[in-house]
């Protein structure tokens, strides 16, 4: 189970996570607390659904709302920093999207971009999913927790704490 793995992987790596949603709702934070042991690596979460409450909760600055849209790679970026700054884990992860049946148009259904942010490290990825609001929503949470297991993987790095070796920027 990947959720399973995830944790294991933030508990080696003495890591804890903090996740904002909109699209999924919470989804991955249940996910990731249905597990045994998550209480040791994950921090806190946010719902935010509305552009209000990406604004006065998450701190998404209205420009970039209303220049780019709730469901944005800005406004995702935005999310993920505010996430991690605010619970001050070492890592966290943000995601909004269309899941319908409404969006501002029909072909935007399906549209969802995952952020992460881990130290000075920052990746955002658009993704486009297909199915029912509940398979689309289910393919976002796997697809975001997807992301996490990666970027736990990837080079030591763009992992490693402040004080515990040097840090680089993602790109």
């Amino acid at each position: 189970m990947l959720a399973q793995k995830i944790i294991h992987s933030l508990k080696k790596k003495k890591f804890k996570i903090a996740v904002a949603e909109s699209i999924t709702g919470g989804l991955i934070a249940n996910t990731i607390t249905d597990i045994p042991g998550a209480s040791q690596v994950f921090e806190c979460g946010w719902v935010t659904y509305s552009n209000k409450s990406k604004n006065k909760i998450l701190g998404v600055p209205l420009k970039t709302l209303q220049q780019y849209g709730a469901v944005s790679k800005e406004t995702v970026a935005s999310m993920a920093l505010f996430a991690k700054t605010k619970s001050g884990a070492d890592m966290a992860l943000a995601i909004t999207g269309f899941a319908g049946p409404d969006a501002p148009k029909k072909s935007d259904i399906g549209q969802v971009f995952i952020a992460i942010v881990a130290h000075k490290y920052l990746k955002t990825e658009e993704k486009k999913f297909k199915g029912n609001r509940e398979e689309i929503r289910a393919q976002a949470c796997y697809g975001a927790l997807s992301l996490v297991e990666k970027t736990l993987l990837s080079s030591p790095q763009i992992l490693s704490h402040p004080g515990r070796g040097r840090t680089r920027k993602g790109r």
